[in-house]
Order: structure tokens, then C-alpha cells, then sequence
């Protein structure tokens, strides 16, 4: 069993960038036990870019995912829910599709992992495969400051067969 981190590819220089999402969406509420307090459907701008490229999946300032990232969640963790998220571009009036899943938290990071100072940055990945539901595809790593998306290999297989497009992934080690 393999894992890995999902992120946001930053060659990707033409990826959606949201503009507008601030006093609109509390970013404390994506997070597990506060997915209540989101709306249904949210419509946000991104940064006008003619070359916009779209990406399967967006990091920042929170996890949203393309409809095809969204249908291999359900997939695999077929109670998941999510909000439905509208981002267009000004200028040429163009429109994505994504989705804000409702990820599990898993504190589940092992003592070997390397974190930078204020639990932002995870420099070396380890879960502790004792700590960890390994009934659970895809889930945020707990006790950080920011949204670490880690998933099994099986769906990262599952998404990368479908032609991911944007995502870089960080091979996580195990630790038993």
C-alpha cells in the first residue's frame, strides 16, 4: 500500500487563481465538523487569464477538485459530500466546474516526519499506518496549518488513468 500527497502542480503558471473568494467563504469551515456552515453552491472569480488552464485539483485558498476528481471520490468514498463551486473568468466569460469535498481529517503524521515551524509545510511525509483508517482513500492530514490532501495509490491510479491534469504528487513513506 502506497500513499501520496495530492498538490496543486506549480509549473502550472496558468492555473485558476480565486480572486474574490474572501467574506464569501470562511475558510475555517472546510474543515471537518464545520462542512455545515457551507452553502450548497458557491460562483467565485478567478484572475483573468486568456491562457487559463484548468487543473483537477486546486490547493489554494482551499481544496476544490474537477467534476472528474469529484466523481473518483465518490467512487471510492461514496458518504463524502461537497459543495458545488462556479469560478469565472472576466474578461472572457469562461466557466469551470469544481467541487469542495468534505474530506476526513486524519491525524496520522509519525514522529519521523519533517514539518517546518508553524505546521504549514510537511518537508518529509511519514504516516503512521497505526494511526491511520485504512478504509479511507483520500483525506486532509491532521494537526497542520494548512490542507494536505493525502490519498491511496489506488486512487491516485484512478485519477491519473482518467488524464489528471495540473497535480503533482509527493510519495509518502510508511511506517508500521
Amino acid at each position: 500500500m502506497k500513499y501520496y500527497i495530492i498538490k496543486q502542480d506549480k509549473d502550472y503558471t496558468d492555473a485558476p487563481v480565486i480572486t474574490n473568494w474572501f467574506g464569501k467563504i470562511d475558510a475555517d469551515s472546510i474543515r471537518p465538523g464545520k462542512y455545515g456552515k457551507l452553502k450548497e453552491m458557491y460562483s467565485l472569480q478567478v484572475r483573468d487569464n486568456k491562457e487559463m488552464y484548468p487543473t483537477d485539483i486546486i490547493t489554494e485558498p482551499f481544496p476544490a477538485v474537477s467534476a472528474m476528481v469529484e466523481h473518483c471520490i465518490r467512487t471510492y468514498e461514496p458518504n463524502i459530500g461537497c459543495s458545488r463551486l462556479y469560478l469565472s473568468e472576466k474578461t472572457t466569460g469562461r466557466v469551470e466546474e469544481y467541487f469542495i469535498p468534505y474530506l476526513t481529517e486524519v491525524d496520522c503524521l509519525a514522529q519521523a516526519s519533517i514539518v517546518n515551524r508553524n505546521r504549514t509545510v510537511i518537508e518529509k511525509p511519514v504516516i503512521d499506518l497505526k494511526k491511520t483508517d485504512m478504509d479511507k482513500y483520500i483525506f486532509l492530514i491532521g494537526n497542520m496549518n494548512s490542507r494536505n490532501i493525502a490519498a491511496r495509490e489506488e486512487f491516485i491510479e484512478s485519477i491519473l488513468r482518467r488524464r489528471a491534469r495540473g497535480i503533482s504528487l509527493v510519495p509518502v513513506e510508511l511506517q508500521k
